[in-house]
């Protein structure tokens, strides 16, 4: 194939779901970004290896940390800024921060209100972070999967105006149904919780294993096995940058969560 018959990045962009692509920070920008990553590396390290405290914390806190890093890299369509977040973007990562700070914070009330009695407060967060997730899967993903979740948002609103044979129920109120999905039954069930307790612990061990070489090493090492042709193998590239500490910590890190 020539250079010619190429796709350009137009093309590329009508390819994809929404054609939406993430932002290149810089400068001071670019520091910030790296620092928000590695603060949410080391706090799943902490919480997962050493912390009591109880898991709504941490599953909160994963919301905080994806939702926040989505609004930084992720711009609202394709005509928004591409360098940097825009003031909506700072307002909505606000936002984030200050809902699941506040359900960090009330963690020892809230738990017996969702569903059944929430405050004005309670209500007011939840909102907030189901529209800003919605939000958050539409730049990242597109519109199929936030449209399934209006869809059944809305039968669960509005099911009571439809016929029984249609799949009609008797009806749920607003503050039940948004106060409802940011407890234990909701969001924060077994997905979410997977998803902070084990999987972003496999994506942080494989981005150190990218990062390091140590993954282009094993893929030698099973090259040199089977008879491949390879580079000459280099442990010492491989453990470059504290990788066997880094390797350690994950691992004592992962036993502690199975251990649980």
């Amino acid at each position: 194939m020539s250079t010619t018959d190429l796709p350009d990045d137009d093309t590329l962009e009508t390819l994809s779901e929404e054609g939406y692509t993430s932002r290149k920070p810089t400068g001071a920008l670019k520091y910030l970004y790296y620092a928000i990553g590695l603060g949410m590396a080391a706090f799943h390290i902490w919480f997962l290896g050493y912390s009591s405290m109880e898991p709504w914390a941490l599953y909160y806190s994963h919301i905080c940390f994806g939702v926040v890093l989505a609004y930084f890299l992720y711009p609202f369509s394709r005509r928004s800024n591409k360098r940097m977040p825009t003031l909506g973007d700072w307002a909505c990562m606000l936002l984030a921060a200050s809902a699941c700070i506040y359900f960090i914070l009330e963690l020892d009330t809230i738990i017996y209100r969702v569903g059944v009695a929430p405050t004005s407060l309670d209500l007011f967060f939840s909102t907030v972070i189901v529209v800003l997730i919605l939000e958050m899967t539409r730049r990242t993903n597109g519109w199929i999967l936030p449209s399934i979740a209006i869809f059944f948002l809305a039968y669960a609103l509005l099911g009571k105006y439809l016929p029984y044979s249609l799949g009609g129920h008797r009806g749920y109120s607003f503050a039940r149904v948004f106060s409802y999905i940011t407890g234990m039954d909701g969001m924060l069930s077994t997905p979410l919780a997977t998803s902070a307790s084990f999987v972003f612990l496999f994506f942080l061990f494989s981005a150190f294993l990218a990062s390091t070489g140590a993954g282009q090493f094993f893929i030698d090492i099973a090259m040199a096995v089977a008879g491949g042709n390879t580079k000459p193998l280099s442990i010492r590239g491989a453990l470059r940058g504290g990788f066997v500490d880094i390797l350690v910590t994950d691992y004592k890190t992962a036993l502690a969560v199975m251990e649980e």
